[in-house]
């Protein structure tokens, strides 16, 4: 198998997993973050959202992505 596939597909897989643990609070932000991260045509209805969130939420929602990807 390609390698680019592999770690691709474990990258989501962690985004999915990710998804059932993530606070009330940040879950629809993240639902979009997840689907933007699976399908590029969607990135704009994530950054219309983030544009929108309060800066305490927009704060969190991007630590609970960043604290993932580390």
């Amino acid at each position: 198998m390609n390698d680019g596939y592999d770690e691709q597909y474990y990258y989501l897989m962690r985004l999915m997993q990710r998804l059932l643990k993530c606070p009330d609070g940040l879950y629809e932000g993240y639902v979009l973050y997840v689907i933007s991260s699976i399908n590029k045509s969607n990135v704009s209805k994530y950054r219309e959202y983030i544009a929108n969130l309060d800066d305490d939420i927009r704060v969190g929602l991007e630590e609970y992505i960043n604290n993932e990807m580390n």
